[in-house]
């Protein structure tokens, strides 16, 4: 189970992304901007309704990573200037 909701959020993305560059044909440096949001937005939103259902603790994890990154951007830059 630890595996399986991120391999079913990646595969669900994959084809997403192989529909789009379907309909979309040849893309440019916009387009592949467009897509690689698409991608991430896709894979965010399957393991959020994937957490949500099942319970996997996906989304604590990163609101708690989301809670400490301003100290530890600020630890780092305290640590590189001595």
């Amino acid at each position: 189970m630890l595996i399986t909701l991120p391999l079913i959020a990646v595969l669900l993305m994959v084809l997403v992304l192989f529909g789009l560059k379907l309909v979309s044909g040849e893309v440019g440096s916009l387009g592949f901007f467009a897509l690689a949001g698409a991608g991430s937005l896709t894979y965010l939103s399957v393991i959020y309704v994937l957490d949500r259902f099942v319970n996997y603790g996906i989304g604590q994890l990163v609101r708690s990573l989301i809670a400490e990154f301003p100290y530890k951007l600020v630890r780092i830059s305290g640590n590189s200037r001595s």
